[in-house]
């Protein structure tokens, strides 16, 4: 077996190898055919030792401008969706008189609201009110129809304003007044008041959050104190 000679197994490796060579001349060489009016001396100061990315593909300017399209409709759409001031105007629900809204149109709404009161307390045999069962069943009651008075809130506006709860939100409660004119009052820092049974009872708005819905289903935590406004 010959010996391998100590000088070829200690020897420098070369700081650039024959394969990294070539695919430097082969890279300069693409370069000078791909890109228009590429000398050597522009490859030097922009391309050698960077990386680059070849594959750059013209955009097709029909697609771009279908694709911008689609988009303003998708905000139109969304636009569409919610009503404008004036549209709210028009619909009587911007705290305006002159809508389409009356307040005679709900007074029925009111009386079916009582008989729905009486069933949902026909097993109240005291009608005292101030048992758990029935606190429950005042939290979790649906007030369309009531007639609410604004009693405290830390806007000084709302308070005393009274009419029939025609609408609730998560938030607010949108009261239509004698004088045709809708309010929408945030239940956050507002106490409500209604009449049931020649009984007065005052809701805290802190704790009415969610809708009507979400109030039955949701589960009710105790607290021992209320928010004061």
């Amino acid at each position: 077996m010959s010996q391998i000679p100590e000088g070829a197994l200690y020897a420098p490796l070369s700081s650039r190898s024959a394969t990294a060579e070539a695919t430097s001349t082969a890279a300069a060489a693409f370069s000078a055919r791909t890109l228009v009016g590429l000398d050597g001396g522009v490859y030097d100061d922009k391309l050698r030792g960077k990386q680059t990315h070849l594959d750059n593909p013209v955009k097709d300017v029909k697609t771009a401008e279908a694709a911008r399209r689609r988009r303003g409709e998708r905000r139109l759409r969304r636009r569409k969706a919610a009503l404008t001031r004036a549209e709210k105007t028009r619909l009587g629900d911007c705290g305006k008189p002159g809508g389409s809204l009356r307040y005679d149109m709900f007074v029925a709404l009111h009386k079916l609201w009582k008989e729905y009161m009486k069933e949902l307390f026909a097993d109240e045999a005291s009608k005292a009110y101030n048992s758990e069962q029935a606190l429950v069943k005042i939290v979790r009651a649906d007030y369309h129809g009531a007639v609410f008075t604004v009693t405290q809130s830390k806007c000084k506006h709302f308070v005393g304003i009274s009419g029939i709860m025609i609408k609730e939100t998560d938030n607010m409660f949108y009261i239509i007044t004698r004088e045709n004119v809708v309010k929408g009052v945030p239940k956050a820092k507002s106490n409500f008041s209604f009449v049931h049974d020649d009984n007065l009872f005052t809701l805290y708005g802190c704790s009415l959050k969610g809708s009507a819905a979400d109030r039955v289903t949701k589960k009710l935590r105790w607290k021992n104190s209320v928010e004061l406004i």
